[in-house]
């Protein structure tokens, strides 16, 4: 009877340090870098993904996250659009997920929903414009001039803006 009971405790911990460890795995902070082929001019960002922007002429992506957050993160580059979103449009990444993307003098940037756009250093757009809709965040620094546009309403709460900004609805 002590070696069925001993037995079953030694299976049943065994079990638990592997699905423990199982765990620890997904939980894991990983970093992945993805190089791209095609150029792309415009930027846009849907469904509560953080993005930091850096300006370099190598064309990559890096993701930092869990294997199963940066799984669910989509993108594309089409007809000169770079396209980034979460696959599901009810699970939110922020906060799991950050992906820089290197950019070359962007022209356009659409941020939707809950999202966050920011550049590590200055950009060298010669014009930016920067199209937002929903509750979300922007700080970009760039050489050129930016045009803010707020969509459907939109609410704009300007913190700081510095040179040549321009807003408008």
């Amino acid at each position: 009877m002590k070696k069925i009971i001993s037995m079953a405790a030694a299976i049943i911990l065994t079990s638990g340090i592997t699905a423990f460890a199982a765990d620890n795995k997904s939980d894991k902070q990983v970093t992945q870098k993805t190089t791209y082929q095609l150029s792309f001019s415009a930027l846009q960002v849907e469904n509560d993904i953080d993005i930091m922007l850096v300006e370099d002429s190598e064309k990559s992506i890096e993701f930092s996250g869990t294997d199963a957050d940066i799984a669910k993160v989509d993108w594309k580059i089409k007809d000169g659009v770079l396209f980034i979103k979460s696959k599901s449009k009810s699970r939110s990444l922020k906060g799991k997920v950050k992906i820089s993307v290197n950019v070359n003098c962007l022209k356009e940037i659409i941020i939707k929903g809950d999202s966050e756009v920011r550049s590590d250093g200055e950009l060298n757009s010669a014009s930016l414009k920067i199209y937002l809709n929903g509750t979300c965040f922007v700080s970009i620094r760039n050489k050129g001039n930016i045009n803010v546009v707020n969509e459907d309403g939109t609410e704009l709460e300007v913190r700081r803006a510095v040179g040549n900004v321009v807003f408008g609805s």
